[in-house]
């Protein structure tokens, strides 16, 4: 029994880590307190979620959106157009009339939607700054558009069709509403910049095709037609006429309306067809390669923002870990870090108030087993461990304050961040168009052949070559293998051996004859 109670006070009097931070989460005053800023919080996370999904063009939900909303459009749209011909008329009005009423609510639980999501950022917060989002020239359009499909659908509630003079009129507010799928207004943006950056040749290029539209069309007036006005019988009575020839010659549509009948109104032509043409075409192909131009510099651009931060990483994590092998030297490496002390009082309940716990616990089972009014946890009564959470910050002012253990784990910490970021700035590096990576690859085999010769040349010269050149010499063929030049230097030691030999026999000889 003693045994017992002893590890029950034990566990109460050392509370492990889960003891402790359990305790904390039964305050209901603290619960009643963060309960308000967790919940604005969370309308918080929400509003930045949809004003994200409902006005950026980034992420996969905003893709999805978008796709949906730019389907509902176009078959709107198709539906509307085809109401427009008189055998679909009375099929497609009823269904017609529904689905517009539909995407009216749609669009306008949408709107709402937007008005509320713009309070995420700090400059729409306030009423004034709702109104100042309604300002916004998409949001008018939004605005304009659903008070026409309103109008018009106001117009047929008591049928549930369209009158027919709506139906005119209905594809225009659709078109409109298809054009704001492009809320950002993105493409316009691009088209403006290409033809801002290329003004100087688009102007060139309709300055000398409309000086060749009105030339030609001059030409071909005054052969075509005759000096009395009165004996004009074809058809180009006019200059208009033959502007309006000019035109669809030189954008080869040709309807076949007007044509020339004279000699050198045929020559004429031909001339605008050849020449003409080629500088009407050239705004589209100068627009064309502006816009692919623009395209390289968006991902040289991307490429480019993504190899910033990298960089910036690698140095600063290359400065850090130089800093800590500094010791004192640099104050600031170590004022980044705060040693946090914590004690927690958990006071030791006396053997009588456990028993008497015990008891009423009992008392409380026998009298109610089956309910949960007179449960002591219930009670004011009950024995709790109050959290005394005390935590002790002590700031870093030098490397002395830090044990020899912290400082072992930082240099740890610090060699791992380091290697982590260069091996980001090497992933950073890798290009991203096909293109870029075809010279990549081009240039790294051609290091990889480089290296590859410079070994087999090795080889061969320490080896010797399998195969020779025929039109070398025997000598040059000798010459070139290292083994070759072995065997050399081994000819020449043998020969300074022999000589060595007979010099060495010679003193021998010499020394016998002076003992004789």
């Amino acid at each position: 029994m003693s045994i017992q109670r002893k590890s029950v006070f034990s566990s109460i009097a050392r509370p492990s880590a889960v003891t402790i931070y359990s305790t904390t989460l039964y305050s209901n005053d603290e619960d009643d307190h963060r309960r308000l800023p967790r919940y604005y919080s969370a309308i918080y996370s929400h509003k930045a979620d949809v004003y994200r999904v409902l006005e950026r063009q980034q992420g996969r939900h905003t893709l999805i959106y978008h796709l949906f909303v730019f389907c509902l459009t176009l078959i709107s749209l198709v539906f509307g157009s085809i109401s427009t011909i008189d055998k679909w008329r009375s099929t497609l009005n009823k269904p017609l009339y529904y689905g517009e009423l539909g995407l009216c609510i749609f669009f306008t639980y949408e709107f709402l939607l937007r008005i509320w999501s713009a309070g995420c950022l700090a400059k729409y917060r306030t009423w004034i700054g709702r109104l100042m989002f309604m300002t916004r020239s998409v949001i008018v359009l939004d605005i304009l558009t659903l008070l026409g499909f309103a109008l018009s659908i106001s117009t047929g509630i008591t049928t549930g069709e369209f009158p027919e003079i709506i139906l005119k009129f209905l594809p225009l507010l659709q078109m409109i509403r298809f054009i704001r799928v492009d809320r950002q207004l993105t493409s316009w943006k691009i088209l403006k910049g290409i033809i801002l950056k290329h003004h100087q040749e688009l102007t060139v290029t309709i300055v000398i095709g409309f000086m060749f539209l009105i030339t030609g069309a001059y030409l071909v007036y005054i052969a075509e037609t005759s000096v009395d006005p009165k004996l004009n019988t074809g058809s180009y009575k006019s200059m208009a006429d033959s502007i309006w020839f000019s035109i669809i010659t030189m954008t080869t549509i040709g309807f076949g309306d007007i044509f020339p009948k004279t000699y050198i109104g045929k020559i004429v032509t031909t001339t605008i067809c050849y020449v003409g043409v080629a500088f009407w075409c050239l705004p589209v192909g100068i627009i064309g390669s502006g816009l692919a131009i623009k395209v390289q510099e968006q991902k040289r651009d991307d490429a480019f923002n993504r190899l910033i931060p990298a960089a910036a990483s690698v140095i600063r994590n290359w400065w850090r870990l130089q800093c800590v092998y500094q010791g004192d030297r640099f104050v600031a490496t170590w004022k980044i870090y705060t040693l946090m002390r914590r004690r927690v009082h958990v006071p030791v309940p006396s053997l009588t108030q456990d028993l008497s716990s015990t008891l009423t616990l009992m008392r409380s089972l026998s009298s109610n087993p089956y309910g949960t009014k007179s449960f002591p946890f219930n009670q004011a009564n009950t024995t709790t461990i109050p959290k005394l959470n005390n935590v002790r910050r002590k700031s870093i002012t030098s490397i002395e304050d830090l044990p020899k253990g912290y400082l072992t784990a930082i240099k740890i910490i610090r060699i791992l961040k380091y290697s982590s970021s260069c091996k980001k700035f090497h992933q950073a590096k890798k290009p991203i168009n096909l293109k870029d990576v075809v010279n990549e690859n081009t240039q790294l085999n051609n290091r990889l052949s480089i290296i590859l010769n410079d070994i087999q040349r090795r080889l061969d010269l320490a080896l010797g070559t399998k195969k020779l050149a025929s039109y070398l010499t025997d000598e040059q063929k000798r010459q070139l293998s290292l083994s070759s030049r072995i065997e050399k230097v081994e000819q020449i030691t043998n020969q300074f051996e022999t000589k060595l030999n007979y010099l060495e026999r010679l003193a021998l000889t010499l020394i016998e004859k002076q003992l004789k």
